[in-house]
């Protein structure tokens, strides 16, 4: 296995780990929303890619505050935005439902995550690259889109109740432009990169730092917003109840999702020019498709048979999008 198989091998290790980390945290009482996402927050936003840094760079700290402001203000900027997005996702959730929520924002994440980096970068590429990267790009927000089509249908059949709100629909279009700010930082992260080559660290693990200067922008709004929630709703005193299973729940979740963004990280650097873009989407088709087997495993599409097969059409059209991207950058 050459350097780019074997990078894209542990990019489809991290779409399952993105794909898996919500099953952790799918029952969290008694904690509320806040609670969990504070320690949620603090685990894979700061704490884990501190240590990453830690383990990756050498002499982390002086490198990090040697850092010159305009290297860092722009990946900061776009790790707030991401923060954001991610806070109005579960905003989106209550409003909208869960399958719509997830249709629209994973389906802006995934294109638009891997097309910004390509303007950003002014990449030019081989026609036939080019035709397999528009190609999977075309089919995998279809696929997207017929995936939350299947889940409005499975919850209409199951909650007859719950109906989406054009409001809710437009802060979910919200959260999927900002959501995808998060790959905008790694790339606009290059000169953060750059000086820490120049002080004598390797290309692969100057990412790590890149990722902790990007991260640290989304902790920031999402642990600060958990924090204003638990004081207003006075849910501080929640913690009395947390239980170690609970915390190891939490725990597991949030190492999964920081691997699979490491491993994003560290791997789209060997998948040269394009791997911004094609791990990217990559990354987040695989952890679409890994999220609804989970979802069909544990059975949240028991009678309703049609929804599902539209499921399993959805997931087969990612999947083949998901080939013809990886094959942009062969």
């Amino acid at each position: 296995m050459n350097q780019v198989e074997l990078a894209f091998f542990l990019i489809v290790i991290a779409g399952f780990l993105q794909g898996t980390f919500g099953i952790f945290i799918k029952n969290v009482a008694p904690l509320k929303w806040e609670n969990f996402w504070a320690i949620f927050s603090f685990i894979s936003y700061l704490l884990a890619p501190v240590i990453f840094a830690f383990v990756q760079v050498q002499n982390l700290f002086p490198i990090l505050f040697s850092l010159p402001f305009d290297s860092v203000i722009l990946p900061l900027i776009f790790g707030c935005l991401w923060g954001i997005g991610s806070v109005i996702f579960g905003l989106c959730v209550i409003r909208i439902g869960v399958s719509l929520t997830y249709s629209i924002v994973l389906g802006l994440v995934t294109l638009l995550g891997a097309i910004l980096p390509i303007f950003i970068n002014n990449i030019t590429f081989a026609p036939q690259a080019l035709a397999f990267l528009i190609i999977g790009l075309s089919i995998v927000p279809i696929g997207v889109f017929i995936s939350g089509y299947a889940g409005v249908i499975k919850e209409k059949k199951l909650n007859p109740k719950n109906k989406a709100s054009i409001a809710g629909i437009l802060l979910a279009v919200i959260s999927g432009i900002f959501s995808s700010f998060l790959n905008v930082g790694f790339v606009f992260g290059k000169d953060i990169s750059l000086h820490a080559q120049k002080m004598g660290v390797a290309e692969i693990d100057a990412s790590a730092l890149v990722l902790l200067v990007v991260v640290f922008g989304g902790f920031v709004t999402n642990f600060g917003y958990a924090l204003y929630l638990m004081f207003k709703n006075n849910t501080v005193r929640v913690y009395k109840k947390l239980q170690a299973k609970i915390f190891f729940s939490i725990l597991t979740a949030s190492l999964f999702w920081f691997g699979s963004v490491a491993l994003f990280g560290v791997n789209s650097i060997k998948l040269g020019s394009l791997g911004p873009s094609v791990g990217w989407a990559i990354l987040f088709s695989l952890s679409i498709v890994i999220s609804n087997v989970w979802g069909i495993k544990f059975g949240e599409w028991k009678g309703v048979a049609k929804a599902l097969l539209l499921q399993f059409t959805a997931l087969g059209l990612i999947i083949v999008g998901v080939v013809f991207i990886a094959l942009s950058a062969l």
